[in-house]
């Protein structure tokens, strides 16, 4: 049962509530906690206007069914609120809906309350008003969000939920995510409008019917095993996501043609057999031979040329995921049928290798073009590279 006394004082207004907080949270007042935290385990607050309160590190967990529940009405619940000028709460509140002790905060306001920190696992968050409200850090596990609003001022930032952690119809637009870890929560019908899903992991997630419209992602973000059911491409808003500035797997996928590495081996292979003939031909060893116009620093630069593409080309082919080797996003989305956002969190990861290999290809290129230019200039006017 929850804590008479923390029950008494987030009753009675928000002055009382901080100076209980001040009294549990100070010295060693161990008998007023539970585990660090204050059990307000299976209270019954709805309906109560939490706007601004700070609920960290409390424990609004639902008790096990095998611990008797509190009652609501008679004198048990008169003795929680005697004397401090509030109705207790009403009978129609402790309704059969909440025999399990999981409908704590349903219809709650907790408006830009911090509940930062709190564990909330079993709680259960009905049509409840969460703007501002700050999550951050807390501990989602097995609590459920029916219907609850959040906006961009709301943080979810570094919350931890579990494969009981479920969303449901709920408007998550703005808030921010980052880094939280969603691994097996489950969103049905939710929006995540322009959320910030920088670091937050999805792994083995259920994300049926989610729209993500301007949602932004990071190489950090991680779909992994993700489950999209009834997935319907053009619903989910997916192809306004936006992703960091700046190159990813995508910008590289010309590099995976089949014929850039045949063009690189065999240049390399061709110089390998002609430096020898243009070294001769230099030493004196072939005279009046054609290669005695090509300078051999010209062929070494032409090596190096092949070498970076050659380079870049393996690296793409070991470290490109296989999604975006295989496929452009159109074909993934619309001829594999799979969802966009497994897609570009996969081109976004180790996007350092991607700028690697597409630097290393260019570089190539480059090289092998002021090498050729040398060549041509040179078999062009021998006389004015002879002067020089």
């Amino acid at each position: 049962m929850p804590n008479a006394e923390a029950l008494k004082a987030l009753q009675a207004g928000r002055l009382e509530w901080e100076q209980f907080r001040a009294k549990a949270f100070k010295g060693t007042n161990g008998k007023r906690l539970t585990a660090g935290r204050i059990d307000l385990r299976s209270a019954d607050l709805r309906y109560m206007n939490l706007s601004g309160y700070d609920l960290s590190r409390v424990d609004f967990s639902a008790m096990p069914e095998k611990v008797s529940k509190p009652k609501v009405n008679g004198d048990a619940a008169n003795d929680h609120v005697k004397g401090n000028g509030k109705d207790p709460v009403s009978p129609e509140s402790s309704s059969a809906d909440n025999k399990d002790g999981q409908d704590a905060l349903a219809r709650a306001d907790l408006s830009f309350a911090n509940l930062s920190g709190a564990y909330l696992f079993g709680s259960r968050f009905c049509g409840t008003r969460l703007a501002g409200t700050d999550l951050s850090e807390a501990n989602i596990g097995g609590a459920e969000f029916i219907e609850a609003v959040l906006d961009h001022k709301s943080s979810l930032r570094r919350a931890k939920g579990d494969d009981e952690t479920l969303f449901k119809q709920c408007r998550i637009d703005g808030t921010d995510l980052s880094g939280a870890d969603l691994s097996g929560t489950s969103f049905e019908g939710s929006r995540l409008h322009d959320a910030d899903l920088s670091g937050v992991r999805f792994f083995r997630a259920r994300l049926n019917g989610t729209s993500w419209r301007g949602a932004r992602i990071d190489e950090r973000t991680d779909f992994e095993q993700a489950d999209f059911p009834e997935h319907e491409p053009g619903l989910d808003q997916s192809e306004h996501m936006i992703l960091p500035s700046g190159i990813n797997w995508t910008h590289a996928r010309w590099i995976g043609d089949k014929v850039l590495p045949v063009f690189a081996a065999l240049g390399l292979a061709i110089c390998f057999v002609i430096i020898s003939a243009v070294r001769a031909a230099h030493n004196g060893m072939a005279p009046g031979s054609v290669f005695g116009l090509i300078s051999p620093a010209a062929i070494h630069a032409l090596m190096i040329g092949f070498a970076f593409i050659l380079a870049g080309v393996i690296l793409f082919r070991r470290r490109c995921p296989e999604e975006v080797k295989n496929f452009t996003v159109a074909q993934w989305v619309h001829l594999a049928g799979h969802p966009r956002p497994v897609y570009l969190a996969r081109a976004l990861k180790g996007r350092t290798e991607a700028i690697a290999s597409l630097a290393l290809v260019v570089i190539g290129f480059l090289v092998l073009g002021f090498a050729a230019k040398t060549i041509i200039l040179a078999a062009a006017c021998p006389a004015c590279f002879a002067a020089t």
